[in-house]
């Protein structure tokens, strides 16, 4: 009979709160990698089609690199390294757009979705290092509730709930 790995960890002597934790981190991420590669491969298949003068095939291309970007990034219980691959895919892509360029539905450019992507990141980083020293100081409980929201509503809600409830007052 297979144990779950919370079950495994319990049994191993840890606490409640070490062994959830335990079990839903360190997972490997093999994924980040191939979709990062094929933003990558979809850059190339664009600067071909420019070279052989089909400037909107390479658009479309872009396009399409963009759109995998942001649709990995927006997947509500991706983990931050996730969203910030995605964010790094749609980047890549839009850069090789013109900056003035009309982008999505909401009249803006490039240059503004840029900016956007830009401040996001910036945002994840500041989050990151507000819960830092937040998280070595946890109770258990607050572990559980932690990993709770996190496989419920993903890391970044997770980590934003941490800093208002420990953040500064």
């Amino acid at each position: 009979m297979s144990r779950t790995p919370k079950k495994r960890n319990l049994s191993a002597g840890y606490s409640g709160a070490d062994a959830k934790t335990l079990s839903t981190t360190g997972l490997p991420l093999p994924h980040l990698a191939d979709l990062k590669q094929l933003g990558l491969d979809m850059m190339d298949l664009a600067a071909s089609y420019r070279q052989a003068n089909d400037e909107a095939s390479a658009q479309a291309t872009l396009q399409m690199a963009a759109s995998l970007g942001q649709g990995f990034r927006n997947a509500s219980s991706e983990q931050v390294v996730s969203q910030l691959v995605g964010m790094q895919v749609e980047s890549t892509a839009l850069a090789a757009m013109s900056p003035s360029s009309p982008y999505g539905d909401s009249g803006q450019t490039v240059q503004d979705r840029i900016n956007e992507l830009g401040q996001q990141r910036a945002s994840l980083k500041e989050l990151t290092q507000q819960i830092g020293p937040i998280m070595e100081t946890m109770s258990d409980q607050d572990w559980i509730s932690f990993n709770d929201r996190l496989m419920i509503f993903g890391e970044e809600h997770a980590m934003r709930w941490l800093a208002t409830k420990h953040g500064p007052k």
